[in-house]
């Protein structure tokens, strides 16, 4: 059958239309390897109702399919006419036993990746006790079977083993690998700190160009930095939520800066306006006040009058 299926591969990705046949789930045999019935017949339904909204639907499953093909003849050497398995007699062949994915070994390397982020500090070894642990419930087994002598003869050779400083020599070498992360990253840190103060330092240089006729005959490089400094410096609310890479072209680069010193210059007037009408206010204010203490001293010399007249008619 492995010999079968870069053949099928390429009959499917020369005619992918044959999946939304109508009568595509009554022919196995265009799609199966052993003319067996499909396990779901509603997958070929589902394309049927979909392929009109995926124009490239089809142009999707001949690419995966022709992929498929290269890539199955890639893998699958040992299943060629005169390869290795091909050569095993076949009273033995019937004897073996080979597992159809590779999870066996794949599984215990995804466990191990997880382990290790969780617990960097660990090693193959212990990961590899740890799994036989699990894997043969060793804890049940020691419950039922292991003896006194048997626990204090373990203890004696793990004794044994902390003596001899090996484990020690490990414990010391991670930390000193740790260390020397640790190092390295500050001084990451410190390089590109000081590149990012460097940088904005040269954009505060070079500033909000507010001349629209030097704009627009801006080079590419000119524009770039006019752009850094809306997004950077500025801080632009519509700049800061795109990139460079969005606007490719020259002349995306010029309108995104034009509209960004339309923004830059509406906020400004808004700012000296509202700065403005801040003072204004508070200059009435002040006359306001002045006012009234004016008008109080009237009053105080009102009535240090009256109170003269009183006491000339007492």
């Amino acid at each position: 059958l492995h010999r079968k299926i870069p053949e099928l591969c390429r009959s499917l990705a020369a005619d992918p239309t044959v999946f939304f046949a109508k009568n595509a789930v009554y022919f196995p045999e265009r799609f199966t390897l052993d003319g067996s019935d499909f396990q779901d017949r509603n997958i070929f339904l589902a394309a049927q109702v979909l392929a009109p909204d995926l124009p490239d639907l089809s142009r999707m499953i001949s690419a995966m399919f022709n992929g498929s093909a290269v890539t199955w003849v890639r893998f699958t050497p040992e299943f060629q006419i005169g390869g290795t398995i091909d050569s095993i007699p076949p009273e033995i062949l019937a004897k073996l036993y080979v597992p159809s994915t590779n999870d066996h070994n794949e599984g215990p390397l995804g466990s191990a990746r997880v382990h290790i982020r969780y617990h960097p500090n660990s090693n193959p070894a212990s990961f590899s006790a740890l799994e036989r642990y699990r894997r043969n419930n060793t804890e049940a087994f020691a419950d039922k079977y292991i003896t006194v002598e048997d626990l204090l003869h373990v203890m004696r050779e793990v004794r044994k083993e902390d003596a001899n400083g090996e484990n020690a020599a490990f414990r010391k070498a991670v930390v000193e690998e740790l260390e020397s992360k640790a190092r390295v990253h500050c001084e990451k840190v410190r390089v590109a700190t000081e590149k990012k103060l460097e940088r904005e330092a040269n954009l505060r240089a070079t500033g909000v160009e507010r001349d629209r006729v030097k704009i627009k005959s801006m080079t590419v490089p000119q524009l770039k930095a006019q752009y850094d400094v809306y997004k950077l410096i500025v801080k632009d609310d519509i700049i800061r939520k795109t990139t460079l890479v969005s606007i490719p072209r020259r002349q995306d680069k010029l309108d995104a800066v034009l509209a960004a010193l339309d923004r830059y210059e509406a906020n400004t007037n808004t700012a000296l306006s509202n700065a403005s009408d801040d003072a204004i206010m508070q200059i009435d204010s002040s006359a306001a006040a002045g006012a009234d203490v004016e008008m109080g001293d009237v009053e105080k010399d009102e009535l240090s009058g009256e109170e003269e007249d009183e006491e000339l008619y007492h």
